[in-house]
């Protein structure tokens, strides 16, 4: 009270003044995002409409702990919701009915973890179909899994193991079953429920280990096994009688084992493996085939057939598949499994070696990633039922990699690289010969040679289209006539994506599609769709009326058809980008016109379109519009908001996203998006920390949810502590990428200064991997930054080249030839680019606090590159932390460790870039001793 009269008394002016103080302090003060915040924060899942646009669900999930499912009706605008319910599907068209899972509360599953039940122990899951008319839920409790689909109104569900429970018995009961004891049925499967909701009838089949539904029909199979003295499997067929009831088949029964029950889609074969072989593994199969007309399975492929070559047998481990008419079958081949000689040395008495020989086509790390893919490695063979044919159509050196209109057409190609395979040392882009494959006959001719980007046969198979990178064209062949034309020449636009200084050639922006008859192809430039004839190259058309290139606006297919396999565009709806000002939106191409439906400053996810309505599902957001779901008409004229996920935002200090621009020294101009408070404060200065990761204006509308950061500084959280957020985009020079860096962030930095808003002295960086390689270097030539966090960095080049992705097993060295390193040639070529461009070698010209996060189960970026930082920083007497989270990843996996990063990097940022006391991790480390135990968040006391 005091001081509103003296400042009363000051003068009109600071009447003023003390006016403006007094109504802004009745303001409520908004909260600031902190690691508190995050488990508040929910996402929208799993959005799903059904076939007639009526209904439609969706989930809302917090970060931990119990989510809902909602369910809308979209013609009474009725909402409801579920707890816990997850993975909503709707049952056969018509028939009204919802089912979905129920998972078990969050506080409950996490006291079973605590107890360290066992997995068989563990709650459980339920199944609940709901009635959309009458409401009524029904309920199927311990629930393993369920399928269910659009041709059928059964529902499977295969129910996880059941505890026994003891009955308690009379001493006249104990002494009937000590004489006469039951026998028990020992197996590896567990309970099927078969379920028709709508006749409410129910059947539960005991000893299941598999079942499968077929894709287009109400047919079902499943595998009864049993394990005793003899091992015998049981296989069954599901369909719904004439009278509407349940009706079950054995089709199939032996001793041994079954599995890999597959139909074709129509529901009119079914095709299994068998095996009567007693090994625990590698076991020789057989497969089975069962048609409609046949009461029972019949044997269709063994050993003893002689179009097998000999010493190959049918996999356990290929992939069943029938073509979409069924006319044929698909499996795996592999050589027959050899028997495990019996162990007779002690473990002390063996040795272990990896041999690394010069010419392996992998090198050792590589492999033993791939020992078990290599042990289950397959070669698809083919049985064509119209000639009755068997054939082997891979091999261990070609492999396929299209079939055309689902395996019905003739023809299907196939990719080796064999010739290649160790130049993947060095290489982005593996090369590959192409070859047609004859699945009548099983004939292959090869038709192309060293082929690195795009190469693909047409929808029926008539032709087959590839891109050339050097010439940056594509070309078209005539696979009746053989003969090859270039169908792009007429094109007056960019078919290729800038690789921004990458060595390697650029990619193609793609084949959008067929049409039904192979009459035209559609290709993407960079704004454009092209629809051109196959072979007349002179016949080409702009569907999108140039249109893209006269906004700069990106135009691209939205496939509202998820089951299309052709293009019919005498319909389409198009997705738009507009590369100036980031707006996005939805456009449609119909009988030749092209119209523009909705163009806004958001950025738009589409969900799906209703199968038999015009009811669309989207979500659009901004930095300051999450990215709730909405419902729309096709002609996006009716927009409807459904989720209200985090209405909690409203309470919070959140911020603005904007799109800068600056030109660079060399007066190139450059694109970037700065993130402000929402409380900003032009006549005040800011603290800033500079992110960046390649190029990201694009990302100018993209939502940040306050979560656990994996590596990054959180957007949301950080403008709503204060600070403003600068991200650059960077552009590269082959041979120079850190003079890269360097130019594009500096001279951006600068810009932003110049307005007047930033403090200058209190300036960041924060980068991961390629962005925290580029933190490390910057620190070495600049001073101009007060502290930098660099997560994952290379330091040294010249060790990481030869050096080792262990996630992968594959050598580093491409990414530095080809790659995103950017150095274009190898050590030896230019020795002296790969040490300039190395922080470690200039690491005495620091002057930069520096944070590293460099973790020892880093796949990407091998983690003693931090280490040579770290050791080189520390012996220059030079403030240097590292953070290695034991068992992560390049990126963190584990959210204890997330919230943990993110604590400490805030606690960096705040105490070099805002004054404030230094956290004890900082000042006096955490002991190995006290590992776990101290976690040197609390801050130094005043004075000390």
């Amino acid at each position: 009270m005091k001081k509103i009269l003296f400042v009363c008394f000051a003068g009109l002016g600071m009447h003023a003044v003390a006016q403006n103080t007094v109504a802004d302090s009745l303001k409520p003060t908004k909260k600031i995002i902190d690691h508190t915040t995050y488990d508040s924060w929910k996402s929208v899942v799993s959005p799903n409409i059904s076939n007639d646009g009526v209904w439609v669900t969706w989930e809302v999930n917090p970060q931990v702990g119990d989510g809902k499912l909602f369910l809308y009706n979209t013609q009474t605008q009725a909402l409801d919701s579920f707890n816990r319910a997850k993975n909503a599907a709707f049952l056969y068209a018509g028939t009204g009915y919802l089912v979905y899972k129920i998972i078990p509360p969050y506080r409950i599953t996490r006291k079973a973890k605590l107890d360290k039940k066992k997995p068989d122990d563990m709650p459980k899951d339920t199944l609940a179909v709901l009635d959309l008319a009458s409401k009524k839920i029904t309920k199927l409790a311990n629930v393993k899994s369920f399928s269910l689909n659009d041709y059928s109104t059964i529902v499977m569900a295969q129910l996880g193991k059941e505890k026994k429970v003891q009955p308690v018995l009379t001493k006249r009961q104990k002494k009937k079953l000590k004489k006469n004891p039951p026998v028990e049925i020992k197996s590896d499967g567990t309970t099927l429920v078969a379920w028709n909701p709508v006749s409410g009838e129910q059947k539960r089949v005991p000893y299941v280990t598999e079942f499968s539904i077929a894709a287009k029909s109400a047919a079902t199979a499943y595998v009864v096994q049993k394990k005793g003295k003899n091992d015998s499997s049981f296989v069954y067929t599901v369909e719904i009688g004439s009278d509407s009831k349940l009706k079950f088949n054995k089709v199939h029964e032996n001793n041994g084992w079954s599995k890999s029950v597959q139909f074709d889609e129509r529901g009119k074969q079914l095709a299994f493996l068998t095996t009567a072989d007693t090994a625990k593994t590698n076991k020789l199969y057989t497969l089975y085939l069962k048609r409609e007309a046949d009461a029972t399975a019949k044997l269709l492929v063994d050993t003893s057939n002689t179009k097998i070559t000999k010493g190959l047998a049918v996999s356990e481990y290929g992939k069943l598949h029938f073509s979409q008419s069924g006319g044929k079958l698909f499996f795996g081949i592999a050589p027959i499994p050899k028997k495990e000689p019996k162990d007779t040395l002690l473990e002390e008495e063996k040795y272990v070696v990896d041999i690394w020989h010069w010419n392996d086509d992998r090198i050792q790390p590589e492999q033993l990633k791939q020992v078990d893919k290599d042990k289950k490695l397959t070669w698809l063979t083919c049985y064509n039922f119209s000639n009755n044919e068997l054939f082997q159509v891979e091999s261990d050196t070609l492999k396929i990699v299209q079939t055309v209109q689902k395996g019905d057409g003739d023809v299907a190609l196939a990719a080796s690289e064999k010739r290649y395979r160790k130049s993947q040392t060095w290489e982005t882009q593996l090369p590959a010969d192409y070859y047609l494959v004859d699945l009548k006959t099983g004939k292959n001719e090869l038709v192309l040679e060293k082929k690195t980007h795009t190469v693909a046969l047409s929808y029926t198979g008539k032709y087959l289209t590839w891109y050339e990178p050097v010439k940056r064209d594509w070309y078209n062949m005539n696979l009746q006539t053989r003969q090859s034309v270039l169908i792009t020449n007429r094109i007056d636009d960019n078919l290729f994506e800038d690789n921004n200084g990458m060595a390697e050639q650029p990619n193609p922006f793609g084949i959008m599609g067929w049409s039904k008859n192979d009459d035209f192809i559609y290709i993407y430039s960079e704004y454009e769709i092209w629809k051109i004839n196959p072979d007349n190259k002179e016949q080409v058309s702009c569907i999108t009326k140039n249109r893209g290139g006269e906004f700069n606006t990106e135009l691209r297919l939205v496939k509202t058809d998820p089951d299309a396999e052709y293009i019919d565009d005498s319909w389409l709806l198009l997705k738009s980008f507009n590369h100036h000002n980031k707006r996005e939106g939805f456009w449609t191409y119909a009988n030749g016109n092209l119209k523009p439906l909705m163009m806004e400053d958001a950025r738009i996810t589409f969900f799906g379109k209703a199968k038999n309505s015009d009811k669309i599902l989207y979500a659009k957001m901004d930095f300051q519009t999450f990215p709730d779901l909405l419902l729309n008409d096709i002609n996006c004229s009716n927009e409807k908001q459904l989720s209200f996920a985090n209405p909690q935002q409203k309470l919070y200090n959140w911020g603005t996203a904007e799109l800068v621009k600056w030109e660079t020294a060399e007066g190139r101009e450059l694109e970037g998006i700065l993130y402000k408070p929402e409380d900003f404060d032009s006549n005040k200065k800011y603290p800033m920390i500079v992110y960046y990761y390649e190029k990201n204006a694009d990302n100018l509308h993209q939502y940040r949810s306050p979560r656990p950061s994996a590596s990054t500084v959180n957007l949301s959280e950080y403008v709503s502590n204060g600070y403003v957020i600068f991200v650059p985009d960077i552009v590269y020079k082959l041979g120079d990428p850190g003079k890269g860096a360097y130019d594009c962030i500096v001279s951006g930095t600068k810009a932003m200064i110049a307005k007047g808003f930033i403090d200058e002295k209190n300036i960041a960086l924060q980068g991961q991997s390629w962005g925290g390689y580029q933190t490390a270097f910057l620190v070495t030539q600049t001073n101009m930054f007060k502290c930098a966090f660099a997560g994952a960095p290379v330091g040294n080049m010249t060790s990481a080249y030869g050096g080792v992705r262990w996630e992968s097993g594959l050598l580093r060295a491409f990414q530095y030839e080809k790659g995103q390193s950017r150095i274009g040639k190898t050590l030896w070529e230019d020795r002296e680019a790969y040490i300039r461009n190395s922080p470690v070698f200039f690491l005495d010209k620091v002057n930069t606090p520096l944070l590293l996060m460099n973790n020892d189960a880093d796949g990407a970026v091998p983690w003693y590159q931090g280490i040579e930082i770290y050791t080189g920083l520390r012996r220059l007497e030079k403030p240097c932390w590292l953070l290695n989270y034991n068992g992560d990843a390049h990126n963190l996996t584990k959210r204890p460790n997330q919230v943990d990063l993110s604590r400490r990097m805030l606690g960096f940022f705040n105490h070099y870039l805002k004054g404030a006391p230094m956290p004890e991790w900082m000042k006096s480390g955490v002991s190995a001793v006290d590992k776990g135990k101290v976690t040197g968040y609390e801050l130094e006391e005043a004075g000390k």
